[in-house]
């Protein structure tokens, strides 16, 4: 029957299997002409204007270009402070690619627009024009810009400023907001302090029953920890932030460059080629002219030419070490990225392929060293002849490494007449009265020996975080100051992290920048404490959530605040009981904490509030940081009355829960604000600064997201439940 069918219907079925051929062997561009382009995705509306994905994507590339051009605007400390309204955007939103977007059109509908004299202007304002401009396209054509869209993303920016400046309306400061101002920046108080930590008296505290550790972990599991939101005592909370979890491999530029020589037929060379150009600072005499004649001489400074290799040679090696530790930090990011590809897709890779560089030392140990040409020398010069003996390059810790420090300028008995490298190292570290040292090689580095125990000075290391929050990798020492440019100026590491698609859900609004279990895609650059390149991976990625359960780590950090609770209560009780005992001498309150071994502070005079960069901040006040409870707390002791005499000593009890510690503190010293201060200078100086600092509030209150969207009426397409 199946058969006859198709023998009654030849024709159709004929012209329904050229069609399927055909469309089979289209080229992909031309079935693409069919499919729909996913920029044009509508996600949104204003008015009768489509907001589109692809309106989101360019927004996103322009704040990129904003951001990483030499323009750098939105980093910190703002290029002009008050006036990167940028800087106050970023600041003001999270989600930023659909307010950008909003921001434009808004400017558009207001009638803003923006020549090419005013894109002009700005460029010349930021150091852009010439050759400098010309340099900056370059860099952008190489990271896939034009320099149209550079120009662009500078008109809309542009725009978004004049429509917030157009639409400002902020209001002078009064006499009495002034006034107050004065006060708060010129009177100052002097503290002596004890603190009372609260973990200091929780070591003692029993652990609590488990009913309680579960209704507690009930009351506060949606809490994120002393968030502005968070309004409970203590500010405990378990909510869990956005986690990553990070595995990295990270060459020290520092340590490489300790690890290489620069020949010496290539200094010769550099020398040769370069004679003229390398010079010293001398000092020189010349005549100087006066009324009565011409002084014979006063001295001078110049800068003069080496006219000796000998001379010149100590400068050529730096400049030379510095090329080839550049150098040999690229070839080791390439042998390293070999190793890791070899190790495979685990979360220990990074691990074993920084252990399948290193190998113990013991063939270059063994070598034979005859004797020293001095019977005595500083340990750098005892170290150095000691390598060139052996023909090795010696890393010796010499310095400050972690707790433990040696003189560079320790002198090191070296009479022996025929050791091992290995003996005769041993002899040097016991007569500096350094540890004995474990040493290793590390591929890359040819004849170079490391230490690896009890300090570790290999210059290739690796390790993996455990689950951090994203607000600790920022804050982390070493993956905190990994950038993608070596300005410092691109995507941090946990910028990066931040992109993946765990953080923005289901539909990401912007393109992940890394995937889990993926290895970001170029070396970075770390330049804080430690410099170097650092390759990573990323190995999980956890987003903000409440906990279901009661975890074995959730239940230790419950455990642990109630502790810390049942301490704060004590180190209160011994705060009040510390005040009641002070006597009427001045230092009474020092004897106290040094008989209790408290720690005891005396502090400089301080303000309620002091200007940094522009914007009022509270002081740090040592022991205590900036907590403007406490200082609040401690402008309660200033005299009633500020002319009268001081010479009482008032003292209180300061609870800072959300720092879990106690403060006893005791006025000893006071100045208050004087009224013919603030008559001369006062509103001279400060109605620039609180009229600034109302344009700014001003300012984040305009680039809000919620208010955006609130002002320009767009309407998603998908509203969020």
């Amino acid at each position: 029957m199946a058969l006859g069918f198709f023998r009654r219907r030849q024709k159709v079925v004929l012209i329904i299997m050229v069609l399927l051929m055909v469309a089979f062997l289209l080229p992909s561009s031309i079935r693409g002409c069919f499919q729909r382009d996913p920029r044009k995705f509508v996600v949104g509306t204003v008015g009768d204007t489509k907001i589109t994905a692809g309106m989101r994507q360019a927004a996103e590339a322009e704040m990129r270009l904003l951001r990483e051009s030499s323009l750098a605007l939105g980093t910190f400390p703002p290029r002009r402070f008050g006036e990167d309204e940028f800087f106050i955007f970023l600041q003001a939103n999270r989600n930023r690619t659909l307010p950008w977007v909003l921001l434009v059109h808004e400017a558009e509908q207001m009638g803003v627009r923006v020549s090419k004299a005013q894109v002009d202007d700005f460029l010349a304002a930021s150091n852009l024009t010439g050759e400098a401009y010309r340099q900056e396209l370059a860099n952008l054509r190489e990271r896939g810009y034009t320099e149209r869209r550079f120009r662009q993303a500078i008109a809309h920016y542009l725009m978004i400023v004049e429509a917030f400046r157009a639409a400002r309306m902020t209001a002078p400061p009064s006499l009495g907001e002034l006034r107050r101002a004065f006060r708060d920046l010129r009177e100052r108080i002097q503290l002596d302090m004890v603190l009372f930590p609260a973990s200091d008296f929780a070591k003692d505290a029993p652990d609590p029953p488990e009913s309680t550790v579960r209704d507690w972990f009930k009351k506060h599991k949606h809490l994120a920890p002393n968030a502005p939101t968070n309004k409970t005592k203590y500010g405990f909370g378990y909510l869990q932030p956005d986690r990553v979890k990070v595995s990295y491999l990270f060459i020290d530029r520092d340590l490489v460059r300790r690890a290489v020589e620069p020949p010496e037929e290539l200094m010769i060379r550099y020398w040769r080629r370069h004679k003229g150009e390398l010079k010293k600072t001398v000092t020189s005499t010349k005549p100087v002219s006066t009324t009565q004649g011409t002084r014979p001489t006063e001295p001078g400074v110049a800068e003069v030419p080496y006219e000796r290799y000998s001379e010149a040679k100590p400068r050529i090696r730096e400049i030379l070490k510095d090329r080839a530790a550049e150098a040999k930090v690229s070839e080791l990011l390439a042998l390293a990225r070999e190793r890791i590809a070899q190790a495979g897709a685990g979360e220990d890779a990074y691990e074993k392929a920084v252990a399948g560089m290193i190998h113990p030392a013991d063939a270059i140990l063994a070598r034979p060293v005859g004797p020293m040409p001095f019977q005595s020398a500083r340990i750098r010069t005892a170290i150095e002849q000691l390598g060139a003996l052996a023909k090795v390059k010696i890393v010796y810790p010499i310095g400050r490494q972690d707790k433990r420090f040696l003189d560079p300028d320790l002198v090191v008995e070296t009479k022996w007449k025929r050791l091992t490298l290995k003996q005769a190292l041993a002899r040097i570290g016991k007569t500096a009265g350094y540890p004995r040292l474990k040493w290793v090689t590390c591929e890359g580095l040819g004849e170079a020996i490391f230490p690896v125990e009890p300090v570790n000075l290999v210059p290739v290391t690796a390790g993996t975080t455990g689950m951090i929050s994203l607000a600790d990798l920022r804050d982390d020492a070493l993956l905190g100051s990994a950038t993608v440019d070596a300005a410092g100026r691109g995507h941090t590491l946990a910028a990066v992290a931040r992109t993946a698609k765990e953080f923005q859900g289901p539909r990401p609004r912007i393109t992940p920048l890394i995937e889990v279990g993926a290895d970001f895609r170029q070396p970075m650059f770390v330049s804080g404490v430690r410099r170097g390149r650092l390759l990573w991976r990323l190995l999980a990625a956890e987003p903000v959530h409440e906990p279901k359960e009661l975890t074995a780590e959730i239940r230790a950090q419950v455990v642990k605040d109630l502790k810390l609770v049942r301490g704060f209560e004590a180190a209160l009780k011994a705060a009040e009981d510390m005040r009641a005992r002070i006597g009427p001498e001045a230092d009474a309150l020092k004897k106290l904490a040094e008989a209790q071994g408290r720690e005891f502070l005396k502090t400089e005079p301080f303000p309620r509030l002091t200007i940094v960069q522009g914007r009022t901040e509270i002081p740090r006040v040592p022991g205590v940081g900036r907590d403007r409870e406490f200082i609040r707390a401690a402008f309660e002791l200033v005299p009633e009355n500020p002319d009268g005499p001081h010479g009482d000593r008032p003292t209180k009890v300061v609870a800072l829960y959300r720092q879990r510690k106690v403060v006893l503190i005791q006025r000893i010293g006071y100045e208050p604000a004087l009224a013919q201060e603030f008559e001369n200078l006062g509103v001279l100086m400060l109605a620039p600064l609180l009229t600034g600092q109302r344009v700014q509030q001003e300012a984040l209150t305009w680039f809000r997201g919620d208010n955006i969207v609130r002002r320009v009426g767009y309407k998603p397409k998908y509203p969020t439940p």
